[in-house]
């Protein structure tokens, strides 16, 4: 894709918004570990500015590209499916002393 995935509203006010915290960001953290006075505040900033690189890299990257795409009849391993269910059971154990009409809303999940 060319650089016209960049012109819309979308990218362009995400962009916007990542630049606009990463300068209040940098002021804060020039304000608090100021850079020049010593060895931890110049490794904080450039741990700070590596973010952003990071951040923008991954951004465009998926405007350019896509964010992301998985083969054709791809399923999630059983061990997801049995970190999930314990999930539930957690949820169901804690909302049942809190709440007890969830105790409906939970059985109505299928099990695997």
């Amino acid at each position: 894709m060319t650089a016209g995935g960049l012109c819309h509203w979308g990218p362009i006010c995400a962009l916007t918004i990542i630049l606009e915290l990463f300068v209040v960001g940098l002021y804060c953290d020039v304000l608090l570990f100021h850079p020049l006075e010593s060895v931890g505040g110049f490794v904080h900033l450039l741990i700070y500015i590596m973010w952003l690189a990071l951040i923008l890299n991954y951004f465009l990257k998926s405007v350019w590209i896509g964010p992301g795409y998985v083969p054709r009849n791809w399923k999630p391993a059983v061990s997801i499916i049995l970190y999930l269910n314990l999930f539930i059971v957690i949820v169901y154990l804690i909302s049942d002393s809190y709440l007890p009409q969830t105790r409906t809303i939970l059985s109505s999940i299928p099990s695997p």
